[in-house]
């Protein structure tokens, strides 16, 4: 946090909630957000390296891809590679990449959350805490190749591959990336209910 904080400042997690929605990209028009669109350190929102105010035209996306949603006033903040020091105020509703995590202020205004998540100290501190990050990439990859792994009669040399984890944050890092590397339906499950949606999942042959 930076020097002239006050004392009393509250922890993130009491002043924000996170917003979790998600939507297709063939089920929502809304204009997307891609990390590469906030430019480091400043909080402003870039359009072919220039520096806009405007709301982007929705790019071409893959038609299978999952978005995070967000509405005007929330926070969105690049978590997987903190040290860029990404983090925009929207100004519209819309769609962004799962790179960003979807902040809605409770107990904050918008401008000065945006001013913390930019301030080196808290760039800093959430760098130095993504310790799953890499290892989310590295068995997210893992899981991803060893699911299309075939022999040399072109048979798939696995029917399922199961990524288990008993971290609730690196959980969720896990599926974000996951999703990532494959999303199409059928192909990944999320299982956080029961060993019978796990079960479902194997007999409807889910990679």
């Amino acid at each position: 946090m930076p020097a002239d904080l006050p004392a009393a400042t509250k922890r993130l997690k009491f002043a924000v909630s996170l917003r979790r929605s998600r939507v297709d990209a063939t089920e929502d028009a809304r204009p997307y957000i891609g990390l590469e669109q906030i430019e480091s350190g400043t909080g402003r929102l870039v359009s072919n390296g220039l520096v806009t105010a405007e709301t982007p035209d929705s790019p071409v996306v893959d038609a299978e891809s999952l978005s995070n949603t967000f509405e005007p006033g929330d926070v969105l903040f690049g978590k997987l590679r903190p040290y860029l020091a990404k983090a925009w105020v929207a100004e519209f509703a819309g769609r962004c990449t799962t790179e960003l995590l979807v902040m809605v202020p409770r107990a904050t205004e918008s401008r000065f959350l945006r001013y913390v998540c930019l301030s080196r100290d808290f760039v800093d501190t959430v760098d130095a805490s993504t310790f799953g990050s890499g290892k989310s990439n590295t068995i997210g990859w893992l899981a991803h190749r060893l699911s299309s792994l075939h022999n040399a009669e072109n048979q798939r040399v696995f029917d399922s591959v199961i990524v288990i984890t008993d971290r609730v944050v690196l959980d969720q890092q896990l599926q974000d990336t996951i999703y990532q590397f494959e999303h199409k339906r059928g192909v990944v499950q999320k299982i956080d209910e029961s060993s019978r949606q796990l079960a479902e999942a194997l007999d409807s042959a889910t990679r």
